[in-house]
């Protein structure tokens, strides 16, 4: 899958519209990395994405969505069925949007409003219903919480080997010590670097990671102690404990939310 406008963005001259959505179904994606002109509301109805930035990484399902800021360079890769919504904002007509990347929780609200943003095919000016809707939308998307799932990226060569192999098997318990082995660091160095380049512990790092893999699990329906051991957990109350310490809620309650 190519977006359409990923190589010279959404122009209000192209459109006369200052909403514009761009609706895929398909078994596979990937964007390469690229930015656009305007701002973008990244959402998956159906399906995952693994959204890259320059210096981070995020998963967003279902019950999220990615608001990338105007000329953000981004890649996704969606390697299952999905359905996929992207909106396109003229932001010098919708200034209240957020002016940084962010990952928004979606409402049930929210998440219709997005859907039906694809149906706006009448021609509309700033006197329209869809004028109207678009000033909701906007408020819909800045008021919807934050949510904490970006994985920040190192720059040290020694620390990429860490998070790298990480990424790919959250499941690897090794220590600090034994990472430091493999990368070639003592582990009060490794230490050091990832509060000096990633401004967290490694503990709080090696959290963010889990954490956004078991979003992922989640929404593909598995269960607690299958999540839990995909990701280095040694049982089903240790990753509820963790997941709830992170959230705010248990893993029940996302699925809940998620399926509304």
């Amino acid at each position: 899958m190519t977006d359409k406008h990923s190589q010279h963005g959404f122009h209000q001259t192209d459109n006369k519209h200052s909403v514009y959505s761009i609706s895929l179904k398909s078994n596979y994606g990937s964007s390469g990395f690229h930015r656009h002109q305007v701002g973008q509301l990244l959402y998956l109805s159906e399906g995952i994405t693994h959204l890259s930035l320059p210096d981070q990484q995020a998963v967003i399902s279902p019950s999220r969505a990615a608001w990338i800021p105007p000329d953000l360079e981004h890649a996704t890769v969606m390697n299952k069925a999905h359905h996929y919504q992207s909106l396109y904002f003229d932001i010098q007509v919708h200034p209240d949007l957020p002016k940084y990347f962010c990952i928004k929780q979606v409402s049930p609200l929210l998440r219709q409003m997005i859907l039906d943003v694809e149906h706006w095919r009448e021609p509309w000016d700033e006197s329209s219903i869809y004028a109207l809707k678009a000033q909701v939308l906007v408020h819909e998307i800045t008021a919807a919480a934050e949510v904490p799932v970006q994985v920040p990226i190192p720059s040290d060569r020694r620390l990429a080997i860490v998070c790298g192999q990480l990424m790919q098997q959250p499941d690897i318990k090794y220590s600090l010590k034994e990472w430091g082995q493999i990368a070639g660091a003592s582990d009060k160095t490794l230490s050091r670097l990832f509060k000096s380049d990633l401004g967290i512990s490694f503990h709080h790092w090696r959290l963010h990671v889990r954490m956004m893999h078991a979003v992922s699990l989640l929404d593909k329906n598995l269960s607690n102690t299958d999540i839990a051991l995909a990701i280095g957990y040694c049982s089903d109350s240790a990753f509820t404990h963790a997941f709830n310490g992170y959230f705010g809620y248990p893993p029940r309650q996302y699925k809940r939310s998620s399926s509304n």
